[in-house]
């Protein structure tokens, strides 16, 4: 669990600041961390992958076509990624890992409408899902 208190959110900034490649000032990142992380309490991995999804993937063009920078420093992370609201942008999404160089056998899951009655999941790889 996260110690919020007296949290030094700067190592979190400079991380988010090199995987969005430096097209989000720092100013606006640190803005971020600190709601995420001192106002809505949520845990650094998680406020970490929300923050790159509002700040670098929001629109497919940021980092998910072209195999650009943001989305090879993206792929490069290891670990669980989460991308939140991605079901629109799933295509641009699998495709930019793989040409960014995540492996193609890559396990994933995407859940749809999570927590209603209308949930669905479906589960794959990166190429398969």
């Amino acid at each position: 669990m996260d110690n919020f208190e007296n949290m030094d959110i700067e190592p979190i900034v400079k991380d988010l600041y090199d995987a969005l490649d430096g097209k989000v000032d720092e100013a606006t990142i640190r803005k971020e961390v600190d709601t995420y992380i001192n106002t809505y309490r949520i845990p650094v991995d998680s406020a970490k992958s929300g923050i790159l999804k509002k700040l670098g993937n929001t629109r497919p063009a940021n980092a998910f076509t072209g195999g650009q920078n943001v989305t090879k420093k993206i792929a490069e992370l290891e670990g669980t990624l989460v991308f939140l609201m991605g079901f629109g942008n799933l295509n641009y999404i699998t495709q930019g890992l793989i040409k960014a160089g995540k492996d193609k056998d890559t396990p994933m899951a995407v859940i749809s409408h999570a927590t209603t009655p209308r949930q669905k999941t479906a589960v794959g790889t990166l190429e398969t899902i």
